[in-house]
Protein backbone atom coordinates (compact mmCIF):
# COMPACT_ATOMS: atom_id res chain seq x y z
CA UNK A 1 0.00 0.00 0.00
CA UNK A 2 1.39 3.40 -1.04
CA UNK A 3 1.95 6.01 1.57
CA UNK A 4 -0.28 9.06 0.68
CA UNK A 5 2.09 11.41 2.50
CA UNK A 6 4.59 11.80 -0.35
CA UNK A 7 2.10 12.71 -3.16
CA UNK A 8 0.44 15.21 -0.82
CA UNK A 9 3.80 16.76 0.07
CA UNK A 10 4.72 17.03 -3.62
CA UNK A 11 1.37 18.68 -4.39
CA UNK A 12 1.85 21.25 -1.59
CA UNK A 13 5.42 21.95 -2.78
CA UNK A 14 4.24 22.50 -6.36
CA UNK A 15 1.41 24.71 -5.12
CA UNK A 16 3.80 26.88 -3.09
CA UNK A 17 6.21 27.15 -6.04
CA UNK A 18 3.34 28.19 -8.33
CA UNK A 19 2.18 30.88 -5.86
CA UNK A 20 5.71 32.24 -5.42
CA UNK A 21 6.22 32.30 -9.21
CA UNK A 22 2.91 34.15 -9.67
CA UNK A 23 3.79 36.74 -6.99
CA UNK A 24 7.27 37.33 -8.46
CA UNK A 25 5.82 37.69 -11.97
CA UNK A 26 3.22 40.15 -10.65
CA UNK A 27 5.89 42.20 -8.85
CA UNK A 28 8.07 42.30 -11.97
CA UNK A 29 5.09 43.41 -14.07
CA UNK A 30 4.28 46.21 -11.63
CA UNK A 31 7.93 47.34 -11.52
CA UNK A 32 8.20 47.38 -15.33
CA UNK A 33 4.87 49.24 -15.61
CA UNK A 34 5.79 52.00 -13.17
CA UNK A 35 9.32 52.21 -14.53
CA UNK A 36 7.83 52.80 -17.99
CA UNK A 37 5.58 55.55 -16.64
CA UNK A 38 8.53 57.13 -14.81
CA UNK A 39 10.65 57.21 -17.99
CA UNK A 40 7.76 58.70 -20.01
CA UNK A 41 7.12 61.42 -17.42
CA UNK A 42 10.84 62.19 -17.13
CA UNK A 43 11.26 62.49 -20.90
CA UNK A 44 8.20 64.73 -21.23
CA UNK A 45 9.34 66.81 -18.25
CA UNK A 46 12.66 67.47 -19.97
CA UNK A 47 11.08 68.35 -23.30
CA UNK A 48 8.21 70.48 -21.94
CA UNK A 49 10.24 73.46 -20.54
CA UNK A 50 12.16 73.78 -23.83
CA UNK A 51 8.97 73.56 -25.90
CA UNK A 52 7.22 76.07 -23.62
CA UNK A 53 10.07 78.58 -23.88
CA UNK A 54 10.18 78.29 -27.68
CA UNK A 55 6.41 78.64 -28.05
CA UNK A 56 6.22 81.56 -25.63
CA UNK A 57 9.06 83.28 -27.48
CA UNK A 58 7.32 82.75 -30.82
CA UNK A 59 4.03 84.05 -29.44
CA UNK A 60 5.73 87.08 -27.88
CA UNK A 61 7.52 87.87 -31.15
CA UNK A 62 4.22 87.58 -33.04
CA UNK A 63 2.51 90.04 -30.68
CA UNK A 64 5.40 92.51 -30.90
CA UNK A 65 5.67 92.26 -34.70
CA UNK A 66 1.94 92.90 -35.12
CA UNK A 67 2.17 96.02 -32.98
CA UNK A 68 5.33 97.19 -34.75
CA UNK A 69 3.39 96.89 -38.00
CA UNK A 70 0.60 99.06 -36.59
CA UNK A 71 3.10 101.68 -35.46
CA UNK A 72 4.86 101.69 -38.84
CA UNK A 73 1.54 102.37 -40.58
CA UNK A 74 0.94 105.21 -38.12
CA UNK A 75 4.37 106.75 -38.84
CA UNK A 76 3.55 106.87 -42.55
CA UNK A 77 0.55 109.06 -41.80
CA UNK A 78 2.41 111.22 -39.28
CA UNK A 79 5.25 111.86 -41.73
CA UNK A 80 2.83 113.71 -44.02
CA UNK A 81 2.25 116.42 -41.41
CA UNK A 82 4.50 119.47 -41.04
CA UNK A 83 3.61 119.75 -37.35
CA UNK A 84 3.98 116.49 -35.44
CA UNK A 85 1.89 117.82 -32.56
CA UNK A 86 -0.99 119.05 -34.71
CA UNK A 87 -4.62 118.52 -33.66
CA UNK A 88 -5.09 116.10 -36.54
CA UNK A 89 -2.18 113.98 -35.33
CA UNK A 90 -3.51 113.95 -31.77
CA UNK A 91 -6.87 112.73 -33.07
CA UNK A 92 -5.03 110.16 -35.18
CA UNK A 93 -3.12 108.60 -32.28
CA UNK A 94 -6.26 108.65 -30.11
CA UNK A 95 -8.18 106.71 -32.76
CA UNK A 96 -5.16 104.43 -33.23
CA UNK A 97 -4.96 103.57 -29.53
CA UNK A 98 -8.67 102.78 -29.36
CA UNK A 99 -8.30 100.20 -32.13
CA UNK A 100 -5.17 98.36 -30.94
CA UNK A 101 -3.97 96.54 -27.82
CA UNK A 102 -1.50 99.30 -27.02
CA UNK A 103 -2.22 101.13 -23.77
CA UNK A 104 -0.64 104.45 -24.57
CA UNK A 105 0.62 106.00 -27.80
CA UNK A 106 2.92 109.01 -28.07
CA UNK A 107 4.41 111.18 -30.79
CA UNK A 108 7.96 112.17 -29.82
CA UNK A 109 9.83 115.06 -31.44
CA UNK A 110 13.63 115.09 -32.01
CA UNK A 111 14.17 116.77 -28.62
CA UNK A 112 12.46 113.93 -26.77
CA UNK A 113 9.22 115.77 -26.03
CA UNK A 114 6.47 113.15 -26.06
CA UNK A 115 2.83 114.06 -26.66
CA UNK A 116 0.59 111.20 -25.50
CA UNK A 117 -2.87 110.28 -26.73
CA UNK A 118 -4.33 111.69 -23.48
CA UNK A 119 -2.56 115.00 -24.34
CA UNK A 120 -0.03 114.72 -21.50
CA UNK A 121 3.45 115.95 -22.46
CA UNK A 122 6.61 114.36 -20.99
CA UNK A 123 10.26 114.46 -21.96
CA UNK A 124 11.78 111.04 -22.71
CA UNK A 125 15.06 112.18 -24.25
CA UNK A 126 17.02 110.10 -21.71
CA UNK A 127 15.21 106.86 -22.60
CA UNK A 128 17.15 104.21 -24.56
CA UNK A 129 14.20 103.37 -26.83
CA UNK A 130 13.99 107.02 -27.93
CA UNK A 131 17.72 107.26 -28.68
CA UNK A 132 17.72 104.01 -30.66
CA UNK A 133 14.69 105.01 -32.74
CA UNK A 134 16.17 108.43 -33.49
CA UNK A 135 19.02 106.49 -35.12
CA UNK A 136 16.47 104.90 -37.47
CA UNK A 137 15.88 101.61 -35.64
CA UNK A 138 12.88 99.89 -34.12
CA UNK A 139 13.33 99.66 -30.39
CA UNK A 140 11.87 97.74 -27.46
CA UNK A 141 12.39 98.96 -23.91
CA UNK A 142 13.02 96.89 -20.82
CA UNK A 143 9.96 96.68 -18.53
CA UNK A 144 9.64 100.09 -16.90
CA UNK A 145 7.21 102.16 -14.88
CA UNK A 146 5.23 104.51 -17.08
CA UNK A 147 5.79 108.18 -16.29
CA UNK A 148 2.17 108.82 -17.29
CA UNK A 149 0.15 106.26 -15.29
CA UNK A 150 2.86 104.55 -13.13
CA UNK A 151 2.07 101.07 -14.51
CA UNK A 152 4.74 98.60 -15.63
CA UNK A 153 4.95 98.45 -19.41
CA UNK A 154 7.28 97.81 -22.31
CA UNK A 155 7.61 100.52 -24.95
CA UNK A 156 7.68 99.76 -28.66
CA UNK A 157 9.21 102.62 -30.59
CA UNK A 158 9.67 103.22 -34.34
CA UNK A 159 11.18 106.15 -36.26
CA UNK A 160 9.15 108.59 -38.35
CA UNK A 161 10.90 109.07 -41.70
CA UNK A 162 10.53 111.91 -44.16
CA UNK A 163 12.75 111.72 -47.25
CA UNK A 164 14.97 109.20 -45.45
CA UNK A 165 15.47 111.55 -42.51
CA UNK A 166 14.22 110.76 -39.01
CA UNK A 167 11.96 113.64 -37.98
CA UNK A 168 10.71 112.06 -34.76
CA UNK A 169 9.50 108.79 -33.38
CA UNK A 170 6.24 107.21 -32.31
CA UNK A 171 5.97 104.96 -29.31
CA UNK A 172 3.34 102.62 -27.97
CA UNK A 173 3.25 101.01 -24.54
CA UNK A 174 2.15 97.42 -23.93
CA UNK A 175 1.06 96.13 -20.55
CA UNK A 176 3.62 93.65 -19.16
CA UNK A 177 0.93 91.84 -17.13
CA UNK A 178 -1.09 91.24 -20.29
CA UNK A 179 1.96 89.76 -22.02
CA UNK A 180 2.61 87.52 -19.00
CA UNK A 181 -1.01 86.28 -19.03
CA UNK A 182 -0.72 85.41 -22.73
CA UNK A 183 2.44 83.38 -22.05
CA UNK A 184 0.83 81.70 -19.02
CA UNK A 185 -2.19 80.64 -21.09
CA UNK A 186 0.14 79.04 -23.66
CA UNK A 187 2.01 77.24 -20.88
CA UNK A 188 -1.21 75.84 -19.41
CA UNK A 189 -2.41 74.65 -22.83
CA UNK A 190 0.93 72.90 -23.37
CA UNK A 191 0.72 71.17 -19.98
CA UNK A 192 -2.72 69.84 -20.88
CA UNK A 193 -1.29 68.43 -24.13
CA UNK A 194 1.60 66.77 -22.24
CA UNK A 195 -0.77 65.13 -19.73
CA UNK A 196 -2.92 63.90 -22.61
CA UNK A 197 0.11 62.45 -24.41
CA UNK A 198 1.21 60.65 -21.22
CA UNK A 199 -2.24 59.09 -20.85
CA UNK A 200 -2.17 57.96 -24.46
CA UNK A 201 1.27 56.40 -24.07
CA UNK A 202 0.17 54.56 -20.91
Amino acid sequence: MKDPYFPRKKFITNYIVAIITFILTLIMGIVIFFNGISITVENNSRKTPIINVVRRSEHLNTILNINYSYLNVLTQELSKSQDLFSEDNISLIQAFMNNTDLNRTAIIDPNGNALYDNEVIKNVAHRRYFKESMQGNQSLSDPLESSVDQKTRVILCVPIFRVRQVIGVVGGSYNVIKLAICCLMICLRNKEKVLLSIKMEI
